[in-house]
């Protein structure tokens, strides 16, 4: 028995370029860049308005800054590129940023230490725009109240109002806040106020560390008279 013979029609492409070899393609090769080929973008030669506009560009944020050392080396990063572009735009990024600083714990001064470490007075009298977000109430405070603003940061804040610092509100729910302006005699009197606290600090520190000894041989005393007590009931014993 004999099979029909299957016959292949050949496909023809009308368009010969379909089927025609591919025209290979070299990329250009360019020599690697080396230190007399390569030039730097002359920025300080644009007139003061340009560069200021690329300042605000890079260094200022619709959003709140958080006054962090991790977050600050990121944001900053630019200033570090030169002393020249340090003295220039250091001001705008300070001046038309909002920053806020977070102190932690309720008595805790450490969180404005850390950011009066950071900043310094002379920097941080540039800031315009900044936030505390200090210790709370159970009920809202009215700062003008000053003698119930006794916990150590609230204190903080009396000082930022006594230094004629724009106020808002200290409160747990809506929000933690303080609105202000920082000047020179504001961080002035928060160095004098943190100094109060480390002092009452280091004052209940060794106080505490007073009663600890007191303890301590109270106990020693103790265990010697159980020894005693010991020693004599079996003296008794034995007898």
């Amino acid at each position: 028995m004999s099979y029909p013979t299957i016959v292949r029609t050949p496909i023809y492409v009308s368009n010969p370029a379909i089927v025609s070899t591919p025209t290979i393609v070299r990329t250009p090769t360019y020599p690697a860049a080396t230190a007399s080929t390569t030039k730097s973008f002359p920025l300080t030669s644009l007139p003061g308005e340009l560069r200021n506009m690329i300042y605000r560009q890079a260094l200022v944020f619709d959003t709140k800054t958080p006054f962090s050392k991790e977050d600050i080396s990121e944001r900053t990063a630019p200033l570090r590129a030169s002393h020249k572009l340090r003295e220039e735009a250091t001001n705008i990024f300070l001046a038309e940023n909002h920053f806020f600083v977070q102190v932690d714990g309720t008595e805790d001064p450490s969180g404005v230490l850390r950011w009066v470490e950071l900043i310094g007075p002379e920097l941080a009298a540039r800031i315009k725009h900044l936030t505390l977000v200090t210790c709370e109430e159970d009920y809202g405070v009215d700062l003008q109240a000053k003698s119930r603003i006794d916990r150590p940061t609230c204190k903080l804040s009396d000082a930022l109002v006594s230094a004629g610092v724009p106020k808002q509100k200290i409160h747990q729910e809506d929000p933690p806040d303080l609105e202000s302006r920082v000047s020179v005699r504001a961080m002035g009197l928060i160095d004098q106020q943190v100094g109060k606290v480390e002092d009452e600090m280091k004052r209940d520190l060794e106080e505490l560390s007073r009663r600890l000894d007191v303890l301590e041989r109270r106990a020693e005393l103790q265990s010697d008279c159980r020894r005693i007590l010991a020693h004599s009931m079996r003296g008794n014993t034995t007898s």
